[in-house]
């Protein structure tokens, strides 16, 4: 079953955090244009190149937008202004495109960055462009914006209908989902409550009559001409508002908790479901309700009679490590429908691959992933604490702390080994051969370091011994063990040496093996 993407399917801004809102980002699936329905200036004839690399669709009064995963705009439909204005200023700022809306002819694009630009339409709805922007709904002759604030702005008039530019102070902050109908304005907060204002219009049945289970986990709102729908994050539908076609009557087959997508049109109520099958209900004699064939849907939209949706072709594939200074991995993007894909980790020198997570289980590397879905590898790394030379230090602590050789124990062969090294303070790339080449050829001058090697000091072992002093004398008490296995010792022989009259201020001691 796939996660409930409801508040980004509709809602590219939603987020339930506090704080600064993100900015939107396109939706993580590629596909084709689909529209079914009224077809008023040939908006269902989709042209071939919205046929791959799609991710959203929306049209209104003749005008269809499909955005593409490049971040660039394909339009089509009655209104041949369209095409010139998407690249004239101030369209042209907009290079990276993650949310378009429709409305009346009109156009409106969201860049990644947080910049909106929205064309007037018929109605005077007013053309603007803003920044920080994260969310925005078109309606009848009037624009709604999130900023990253979470702060609310309307622009436009009231045309068809009083109060759509009067926000109630409940929704003027801590929001994190716009919504526009035709005549009315709504949002979510970020404790999942909708909140929606216009006219009283139709009398008596409307949008503005939200009920109580829409006050808490709502993810997704739609507003159409008369009625309004919700998703809550269980999957469920709420329908409010007119019902004269029964666009309220929500099917069966969207009532088990299974939905993702929600839209609410003039007259009728579309719901995308977890499986990529779309529903539709409510008046239907523009062949609305006439769903296409198709594999899978993944997105949905809408208004004016008609359904404007996504057929997935492809899927994202998102990789990524748990820590870049660890190691790569390889990189995602858009993937075949049901395509396998082979990904692999690469661990920096001093990590080792230590498995996946996200969308993959298990540390086979590399391992096949099959993209049914848009997923997640995430390749996560480690310390490695093997020790290849054996000398005590571990590879990571070699490669990244010290900038040793981990296949060396004396990685300069400066004579000092690298555990010796450390032990001592230094690193293990300090290099003692100077120092060592001075000592040894100095060892018996009168300023003698008294430095020997292990050449040069044949096993001598003194056992214990004992240095005291009593009155003007001092006695050294030594003893001689003996083994026959160098592990077990006995006592061979003890001695006791008494010096006489030791120096009152300082006296130097060297045992050296006789002659």
């Amino acid at each position: 079953m796939k996660p409930l993407y409801a508040a980004w399917l509709t809602l590219l801004a939603a987020n339930i955090c506090y704080g600064q809102l993100p900015y939107p980002t396109r939706p993580n699936f590629s596909g084709k244009a689909v529209v079914w329905g009224r077809s008023l200036e040939g908006q269902t004839n989709v042209p071939s190149n919205a046929l791959t690399g799609v991710c959203s669709v929306a049209g209104h009064s003749g005008l269809t937008v499909a955005l593409k995963t490049n971040g660039t705009i394909i339009a089509w439909g009655s209104n041949s202004v369209i095409p010139t204005a998407i690249g004239a200023y101030p369209f042209s700022t907009i290079t990276n495109a993650a949310k378009i809306g429709v409305f009346s002819g009109s156009l409106g694009l969201l860049s990644t960055d947080g910049k909106l630009v929205t064309m007037s339409d018929g109605y005077e709805g007013t053309m603007l462009t803003l920044s920080n922007v994260v969310d925005f709904g078109m309606g009848l002759g009037f624009r709604i914006v999130l900023k990253n604030d979470s702060s609310v702005e309307v622009f436009g008039n009231n045309i068809h209908g009083s109060n759509k530019l009067t926000i109630p102070s409940a929704a003027l902050t801590n929001v994190r989902a716009v919504v526009a109908g035709t005549s009315h304005a709504g949002v979510i907060d970020k404790g999942g409550k909708v909140i929606v204002w216009g006219p009283d219009w139709p009398t008596g049945s409307n949008p503005l009559n939200v009920p109580s289970e829409a006050q808490t986990n709502i993810v997704s709102l739609s507003i159409g001409w008369g009625h309004a729908l919700a998703l809550k994050n269980n999957g469920s539908i709420l329908a409010w508002g007119n019902n004269d076609w029964g666009q309220l009557t929500v099917p069966q087959e969207a009532q088990s908790n299974n939905v993702v997508g929600i839209v609410a049109d003039e007259a009728h109520s579309v719901a995308l479901l977890n499986d990529g099958r779309v529903v539709v209900w409510g008046y239907g004699d523009y062949g609305q309700k006439i769903v296409p064939a198709a594999k899978r849907f993944e997105a949905i939209n809408g208004y004016g009679q008609a359904v404007y949706a996504v057929e997935a072709s492809g899927w994202l594939l998102t990789t990524t490590v748990n820590n870049s200074l660890m190691g790569s991995v390889t990189s995602g993007g858009y993937k075949a429908d049901n395509s396998t894909q082979s990904i692999q980790a690469y661990p920096n020198p001093g990590y080792v691959f230590s498995g996946w997570s996200g969308d993959l289980v298990g540390n086979a590397n590399p391992i096949s992933i099959n993209m049914n879905l848009s997923k997640t590898a995430v390749a996560n790394f480690a310390q490695d604490l093997a020790d290849n030379d054996g000398d005590g230090i571990s590879n990571y602590d070699e490669i990244i702390v010290y900038g040793s050789n981990p296949s060396q124990p004396d990685s300069n062969n400066d004579g000092i080994t690298d555990p010796q090294a450390v032990g001592l303070g230094y690193s293990p790339g300090f290099n003692f051969g100077p120092l060592l080449v001075f000592l040894k050829t100095n060892n018996t001058s009168a300023n003698s370091f008294g430095l020997y090697t292990t050449n040069q000091i044949m096993d001598l072992k003194f056992g214990g011994m004992v240095l005291g002093k009593t009155n003007n004398q001092l006695s050294l008490t030594y003893q001689i063990l003996e083994s026959s296995n160098l592990v077990s010792w006995s006592t061979n022989r003890q001695e006791t040496l008494v010096i006489s009259n030791p120096p009152a201020s300082k006296m130097f001691l060297r045992i050296t093996p006789k002659q």
